[in-house]
């Protein structure tokens, strides 16, 4: 899901993520234990994932594959009912 969305998508769900993590918590995973903390992580992966988005625009590539690292560090440490929301 976030690995096929835009930078402003990314950013959206980041928003609306980080503004409301229980509501999205119970939408995305029900009542799945640490369902919140998983939506958090998300929406950081979103935040990454669009700047390493806006450095590879840039042409920076040094810069991308440090966000890229921070990326799989989270999705590493998601539960595993959070992982295909990270693909």
């Amino acid at each position: 899901m976030l690995g096929a969305m835009s930078i402003d998508e990314l950013m959206k769900f980041y928003d609306e993520t980080r503004k409301h993590p229980r509501k999205a918590a119970w939408a995305l995973f029900g009542n799945k234990p640490g369902s919140t903390a998983a939506c958090r992580d998300l929406a950081n992966l979103a935040a990454n994932l669009a700047a390493q988005m806006a450095c590879l625009l840039e042409g920076k590539s040094n810069e991308a594959q440090k966000y890229k690292d921070i990326c799989q560090r989270i999705i590493d440490d998601l539960p595993a009912y959070a992982v295909s929301m990270a693909q």
